[in-house]
């Protein structure tokens, strides 16, 4: 069953790789659509995508210390309400939504 599998997931692939090749190979033929993506390319401003990219990136972090500091007063007061006096429920849940907010600062850096 595994054989099957793999040789089902290789032929999906190979399939994606040939309908690629002939959608390419149809517009690389074609000069004029060449010559257009080229005009296309030049007037891309890449040094104005790269400030944008890093404005976001700046918004991205600074969102998500805001979230990590309303989930800790969050947390804090949920224990406090609970008459919860061991910082041990504060402290796991502070733990866990710093995990999540880790993960997603890392991955917000993929986008550089």
């Amino acid at each position: 069953m595994t054989a099957l599998s793999a040789f089902s997931q290789t032929l999906r692939r190979y399939t994606s790789l040939n309908h690629l090749a002939q959608a390419a190979r149809a517009v690389l033929v074609n000069s004029a659509q060449i010559q257009q993506m080229m005009n296309d390319l030049a007037r891309v401003d890449f040094s104005h995508i790269q400030v944008r990219q890093r404005d976001t990136v700046v918004m991205i972090i600074t969102a998500l210390a805001d979230f990590k500091e309303a989930v800790q007063v969050l947390m804090l007061s949920k224990c406090f309400l609970n008459d919860v006096q061991d910082d041990t429920c504060s402290m796991k849940i502070i733990r866990s939504y710093e995990n999540a907010i880790h993960n997603i600062y890392s991955c917000s850096f993929l986008v550089l």
